[in-house]
């Protein structure tokens, strides 16, 4: 039996509502997309990875930092309403062979190799059909409420017991942190998500675990950088 083929995908389309071109946007003078192409290249357990995007210059700088753009993904599976399981599933039947699957987005500049081996090591050792990466929520949502028509305060999640009203005490919550995608590559194709009965998550620092998405975010990843450095 050979070796089990492992796709690494990064998806990058063009088009970016709250941060414009934010895949290409430069982050302590290097594009964005480069963290995540040199933090995967030369991961013994990467087969191939790829860029998926509709966009010219994103392809040429993707190729620049070593990632492969065997072509440009269909501008109809690019649309802001488009989910990026369309342009996987694009990837996967222009590309086959791969028995699973590693998505990687360029807005997790933060993610460090050793996370990436550490989450794909999780996953063997657990024989995984879909795994996704994870951090502790910065604010429980026990302590988190809805509002009714006449603005009175419904919990998110009924406290456990009257005990746990401190902080200290109430039980860890975990948010997706957008950083590490697994799948096997049938699990994938017939379910189209990462998030199913069957995902376990993989615990990731905080530290890791920013997501750009907004200017702000951006800002906030300048600063982190500055700091460091400094």
């Amino acid at each position: 039996m050979g070796k089990s083929k492992l796709l690494a995908i990064v998806p990058a389309r063009g088009g970016s509502k709250g941060v414009p071109k934010k895949n290409i946007r430069l982050l302590g003078g290097k594009p964005l997309i480069a963290y995540t192409i040199e933090t995967a290249k030369g991961i013994s357990a990467i087969d191939r990875l790829v860029v998926s995007t509709d966009h010219a210059e994103i392809a040429e700088i993707a190729k620049m930092y070593g990632a492969d753009v065997p072509f440009l993904r269909p501008k109809e599976l690019a649309g802001d309403d488009e989910p990026v399981s369309t342009a996987i599933l694009h990837l996967l039947n222009e590309l086959p062979g791969y028995d699973s699957i590693l998505l990687l987005q360029a807005t997790s500049p933060f993610r460090q190799r050793d996370d990436i081996e550490g989450f794909l090591s999780f996953a063997m050792r657990n024989a995984a059909k879909v795994c996704v990466s994870m951090t502790e929520a910065e604010y429980s949502p026990y302590w988190m409420y809805t509002t009714g028509q006449d603005g009175r305060i419904q919990p998110v999640l009924e406290m456990p017991t009257e005990k746990m009203y401190q902080r200290q005490k109430l039980p860890p919550c975990y948010r997706l942190n957008g950083a590490l995608y697994y799948a096997q590559t049938t699990y994938y194709q017939k379910h189209k998500t990462f998030l199913t009965e069957d995902t376990l998550g993989y615990t990731m620092d905080r530290s890791r675990s920013l997501d750009i998405d907004t200017e702000e975010d951006l800002a906030l990843a300048e600063w982190i950088l500055a700091n460091r450095r400094g």
